[in-house]
Order: structure tokens, then sequence, then C-alpha cells
């Protein structure tokens, strides 16, 4: 299916990954909806500015992928994983954040934390190693797993 989007069956009809994007910047939000999810097999994410509003659309909402900003408005970004992990086991959670310190980002793991972005601008660096020159390409190259 060259172009078009790579669903999954569930129930034997296809369905589209769920995203929700967490980020209290309005233009990184922005940005993550420019994106051409579709092509990937995901549903054009709903977007969230603080952690509290994520973890209401967590109870309201079936997620698949959670990209979360670790620098929270409202909450500690570890507090926040623990509550998500405690209301949705199973959701894959990617950190987006700007800290260079990785020991805190690493701290989330054990919470269910799947991988990690560098947000330095256009550069991108994967906790599972390796430089990435925008979120599309780790989209791309896990978009297609379940």
């Amino acid at each position: 299916m060259s172009g078009s989007a790579v669903p999954f069956l569930f129930g034997g009809m296809a369905a589209m990954y769920r995203v929700l994007v967490l980020d209290e910047d309005r233009s990184a939000r922005y940005i993550f909806r420019q994106f051409p999810w579709e092509r990937y097999g995901f549903e054009p994410p709903a977007s969230v500015a603080s952690g509290q509003q994520a973890l209401e659309k967590l109870a309201d909402a079936s997620v698949d992928l959670l990209l979360a900003n670790i620098r929270l408005p409202d909450m500690d970004g570890l507090n926040f994983l623990s509550a998500v992990r405690a209301r949705r086991e199973g959701v894959c959670t990617v950190l987006l954040s700007t800290y260079r310190d990785f020991s805190y980002v690493q701290q989330g793991i054990p919470l269910g934390v799947f991988d990690y972005l560098y947000d330095a601008g256009i550069q991108r660096t994967s906790a599972a190693g390796g430089d990435l020159s925008a979120p599309s390409a780790w989209i791309a190259g896990h978009g297609a797993e379940r």
C-alpha cells in the first residue's frame, strides 16, 4: 500500500492508531498536527497543554501513542507518568524534553516510557540510540509496530 495508511485489524475492521500530544507549547502542538499521520496508520492527534488535561483525555478516550513533554506546567513529569501507568497500562509513551540530563528521563523507563526525543529545535536524539532529524523519522520507523 504505497503512500496510504497502514491500519491494523481490530475485530475484522481496519482501525487507526490514536495519538495524544501533551505539550504546553502551542507551536509544538501545531507542528505535530502538520505531520501526515494517516500515511503511517495514525489518526490525526488530539492535543492538550497540561498533565491534568491529558489524564482526563486518557480516561475518556482510547489512546495508543502518547507524546508527552516531561516538563509540565501543572505537575511533575514523573508523577504524571505514574498516574498514566496507574490508569492506562499499555499506552506507548514517548517523552519529549529539552532536558540535557538524561538521568531524569531515565527515571521514566520503569514507568513505561518507550522512547525519548531530545527537543532542541530540529535536532532529535532517541533514547534507543541515534539521531533523528525530526519526529517524523521516529514515527515512520515505529508506526507499523503494535
